[in-house]
């Protein structure tokens, strides 16, 4: 599964056609055309990958109560898996944390990458911190 980030407008695809299923209809897929636009993107960029089919991508939001990325996704498909999540470039840190936010562990992270176990229709919350622009790490909690 996909997140393309196109300047404002953010589209979600699926990377290979699946079977109909009850995900399907309760979350159905709209197109949108696009016209041309200028920007440092390509016209296709992939700001953010889940390798697993059976996961889905529910929230990416600012953390609320310090500077962090949260992401949250759940595994629809009633089967346990390895989750591998491609973050966006210049992400430092990933703690797993509970749907409050509070932090319960550190993953380790490399290359841009994270890997998560996930058990049927589990809901998993990351919290991924990035390093300033100055180049210093984001310790601000």
């Amino acid at each position: 599964m996909f997140l393309h980030f196109c300047g404002a407008v953010c589209l979600l695809a699926v990377g290979a056609l699946l079977k109909c299923s009850i995900h399907d209809y309760n979350h159905k897929r709209l197109p949108m055309p696009v016209g041309k636009h200028q920007g440092k993107f390509s016209p296709e960029h992939s700001f953010l990958q889940a390798d697993a089919d059976n996961v889905v991508i529910t929230a990416l939001k600012k953390a609320e109560d310090h500077n962090a990325l949260i992401l949250r996704f759940y595994g629809w498909a009633g089967k346990e898996s390895d989750v591998k999540i491609q973050l966006p470039p210049g992400a430092e840190s990933v703690s797993e944390t509970n749907l409050m936010e509070v932090s319960a562990g550190s993953l380790p992270l490399q290359n841009g990458t994270v890997d998560v176990h996930t058990k049927p229709y589990e809901i998993k919350t990351l919290e991924v911190m990035f390093v300033k622009q100055g180049g210093e790490g984001q310790t601000t909690h």
